[in-house]
């Protein structure tokens, strides 16, 4: 008798786990939805034959993120748990990238706005600016030149609407008013690609003798970053704490926009909140950039939708509600829509409104522009990116400091990197690993 109620424990046992084991894969199969099912059968075979790896701490290799178990059952991924210390333990708590050493630029800022006689140097966007790469592109250039030239550094944005509906200042007080009575000149420089090589880059002269007004206005949307490493700024690069012969923009731009830049209050506050949603979870993005749509029917076509297949093959790598959250910024509502439907239970979305900042629905842009800047700052945060070829994907990869799990999505592929630079291995749809193309 006591024997058959073993073998009756044991039954139930087995058919418990037998349910639990179906009850999972029946998850995962509606999870997945429209990604391809020959791929999820993969899938949950390679996660099943590794379990046993999960639970006894050693690294796993999952498409191209290492998991590894630490002290918690659910095996997060590595470079989550070092995401989500960044955030928490930054000094300012702006969810701005931390580990950027800007001490020495910031007191030389503060050297530069205690000085009554210090000229005045501005960035100006009245209009027709470009959008919010460009935007950040001519700002970082221009106050690079302010900081060369000890000159006090103002920003005046007032396209679509004033730029502090989502930033303030954080170590530069760039929103002051100007004095009256200052001699000025202002340079019309939109898409001037020979402005910075002609008269920052080869020059034997400073820019400052050449540029004597109090104050100097300019409407920019170009780097100039390396032209500074004209021998004449050397010196004042290294008080400055850079290093003249790293000077980039992938070098820079983290550095001056967290000089410059914290979040305003309703701002920070969405990011905080979208954060904290993704908690102790891996965040998987993709920035998707398709030009002409009829969300934006003005932009040039950047990416075709017969394109997008490859994205979605990529994300189903981390369809797992459990460990990952996935986010997709996009300039189509269509395609925005697309992730909802296929990764329902994974993906995390920011409400508004899809608008070019300067090419389409200006009755909505300044809402438009608080989501593109939430956007932004997300992305920075990525643990996995890809980004298309747009200023916009390409400065939020600037701004998150990392080239770790850094892709680019050009051309109906994805590639390890920016997605302009050189492309040495793309993404086998069929494998789901990175080789060389043949």
């Amino acid at each position: 008798m006591e024997q058959s109620g073993k073998k009756v424990f044991i039954l139930l046992i087995v058919c418990s786990c037998s349910l639990i084991f179906l009850s999972i894969l029946l998850s995962n199969y509606w999870n997945v939805g429209l990604v391809q099912y020959k791929y999820w059968i993969e899938k949950n075979m390679e996660l099943l034959r590794n379990k046993t790896e999960y639970l006894s701490n050693k690294q796993t290799q999952v498409g191209n993120i290492v998991l590894k178990n630490s002290n918690d059952k659910l095996g997060n991924s590595q470079v989550g748990a070092e995401r989500k210390d960044t955030t928490e333990n930054s000094k300012n708590n702006h969810y701005f990238p931390v580990n950027i050493n800007i001490s020495l630029a910031r007191d030389e800022v503060k050297h530069i706005q205690e000085n009554s006689e210090a000229k005045y140097i501005v960035y100006l966007c009245p209009g027709m600016c470009g959008g919010w790469g460009d935007r950040m592109t001519g700002i970082t250039s221009t106050f690079m030149w302010s900081l060369v030239t000890k000159r006090k550094f103002v920003i005046q944005h007032h396209h679509p609407c004033a730029l502090t509906k989502v930033y303030v200042s954080n170590h530069v007080n760039w929103s002051i008013n100007l004095p009256k009575g200052l001699t000025q000149t202002q340079r019309y420089l939109i898409d001037n690609e020979q402005f910075s090589p002609k008269e920052i880059g080869t020059p034997n002269t400073h820019i400052e003798k050449r540029y004597s007004n109090d104050v100097i206005i300019f409407r920019n949307n170009i780097d100039w970053i390396k032209a500074f490493k004209n021998a004449l700024y050397k010196d004042r690069l290294i008080e400055l704490g850079f290093n003249p012969s790293n000077l980039s923009m992938d070098y820079i731009f983290p550095k001056l926009h967290n000089l410059l830049f914290k979040p305003q209050q309703e701002l920070q506050k969405k990011l905080e909140d979208f954060l904290h949603s993704t908690k102790n979870k891996s965040l998987v993005c993709a920035q998707i950039r398709i030009g002409k749509n009829p969300t934006i029917p003005n932009d040039p076509t950047r990416n075709k939708p017969e394109f997008l297949p490859i994205i979605w093959d990529f994300l189903a790598q981390y369809n797992n509600s459990i460990k990952y959250k996935i986010f997709v910024t996009t300039d189509s509502e269509n395609i925005r829509q697309s992730a909802k439907r296929l990764f329902p239970t994974t993906i995390a979305d920011t409400e508004g409104v899809i608008t070019h900042t300067d090419r389409s629905n200006q009755n909505q842009a300044c809402q438009g522009m608080q989501k593109v800047a939430l956007d932004f700052n997300i992305l920075s945060h990525c643990d996995v990116l890809i980004i298309s070829r747009s200023n916009f994907g390409e400065y939020a990869a600037r701004l998150r400091n990392s080239a770790k799990e850094l892709y680019g999505f050009t051309n109906g592929n994805i590639v390890k990197g920016f997605p302009r630079g050189e492309k040495n291995e793309y993404f086998n749809r069929t494998t789901k690993q990175f080789s060389k193309k043949q």
